[in-house]
């Protein structure tokens, strides 16, 4: 059946809206808009800058960043990529960054950019009749701008939660600021950490791996990033400890909202390299002397009821030697004890302190085993 909103360009060849068609991909792509300051970090961080700062008002937001500027082709048609014309992954960006803005009902955009000498400004009141013609306005900072949005003295749609945007960012090479206020913490998370970079053939980023994860029996989690933003989290099978890995790629496939990433071979291949780094951070966090964090304690402690088998066996790996050895766990009376000599005592419950309640019952399962192995 023809496209009705296809229209005869010549002989041969037919082209269809492309109003009609990014009004589409709005609706049915950018179905979070909270999510949406995140294309324009994206297109920061590809633009190498050093800096975001997002300003969002009651009807109107503004954002901008440092780094190379955009050029004249990735201005003067913005939304080309989204149609199948090769471009970079910064004007992929772009183009949905400002598809968000007017998913958003900005009745006016602006988005200005380039050298001092030979800045653009890009505008438009809707999804076509954009223009471009060059400024002077002393700047050299990329900067957007939007007017007329949509919202509430309750809600502004565009400005990211505050308590969000960390866990998002946590391999942003950026300071990104929202009012003024840094968002992205410089200084880590807590505990011990683990970092390296990833072979090229994995796209060469970074990777930090900490104890953590999601709270299920030998499963570690991933947090994979693409620009600088969190692309999701995803588990695998973790084989020293449960583990919570911050991995980026700029080979990761986004799927059709643009913000999550497709968990697919290459993935599973970022996933296997974060478990092959557990076993250095065990031995890391078994070499942390007293005052360490209570999640690598907690980590340590579940390590050793799921690696360990026999106090004999187990002597041959110096890393399983030491999961006996290391006191990690506190007597009433604040003694260290190690999982051996609470193993040899053959009790626990009224002796032991500071034990969480899935900790108490993952002791409790382990020392039957170790138990029921030894009566046998």
């Amino acid at each position: 059946m023809e496209d009705p909103s296809a229209r005869l360009v010549e002989t041969g060849s037919l082209r269809v809206d492309r109003a009609r068609a990014l009004d589409k991909l709005q609706r049915f792509q950018l179905g979070d808009p909270t999510l949406g300051f995140y294309f324009w970090v994206r297109c920061a961080v590809a633009s190498r800058a050093t800096r975001v700062d997002l300003w969002p008002g009651w009807t109107s937001f503004k954002i901008r960043f440092d780094g190379e500027p955009l050029t004249k082709m990735d201005l003067r048609d913005p939304y080309a990529v989204l149609f199948g014309s090769e471009s970079t992954d910064r004007a992929k960006h772009l183009a949905y960054g400002l598809l968000w803005a007017f998913r958003l009902g900005g009745r006016g955009v602006s988005l200005t950019s380039g050298p001092a000498d030979g800045r653009l400004r890009l505008s438009a009141a809707a999804l076509a009749g954009e223009s471009l013609v060059p400024v002077k306005d002393g700047e050299t900072d990329t900067i957007l701008s939007a007017e007329g949005m949509w919202g509430s003295f309750a809600s502004r749609p565009w400005a990211p939660p505050r308590q969000e945007a960390p866990d998002m960012l946590g391999l942003c090479p950026a300071s990104v600021r929202i009012d003024g206020k840094e968002v992205v913490s410089r200084s880590g998370p807590p505990g011990v950490v683990v970092e390296s970079r990833l072979p090229e053939a994995l796209g060469g980023g970074r990777i930090r791996l900490r104890a953590g994860g999601v709270r299920r029996a030998s499963r570690s989690e991933a947090v994979v990033h693409l620009d600088g933003v969190s692309a999701g989290r995803f588990d695998y099978p973790s084989r020293f400890v449960r583990s919570e890995a911050f991995l980026e790629s700029p080979l990761l496939t986004l799927d059709a909202s643009q913000t999550r990433a497709v968990r697919d071979a290459h993935l599973d291949s970022l996933c296997d390299a974060a478990a092959g780094m557990e076993r250095e951070l065990l031995g890391r966090i078994l070499d942390t002397g007293p005052g360490g964090s209570p999640g690598d304690l907690s980590a340590a402690r579940e390590a050793g009821w799921t690696l360990l088998n026999d106090p004999l066996k187990d002597k041959a790996d110096p890393l399983l030697a030491k999961l006996w050895e290391k006191p990690l766990y506190e007597g009433r009376t604040g003694a260290a004890l190690s999982l051996a000599e609470v193993l040899a005592e053959g009790w626990f419950d009224d002796r032991l302190k500071g034990l969480q309640a899935w900790e108490t019952v993952g002791l409790k399962v382990f020392l039957t085993r170790m138990r029921s192995g030894m009566r046998k």
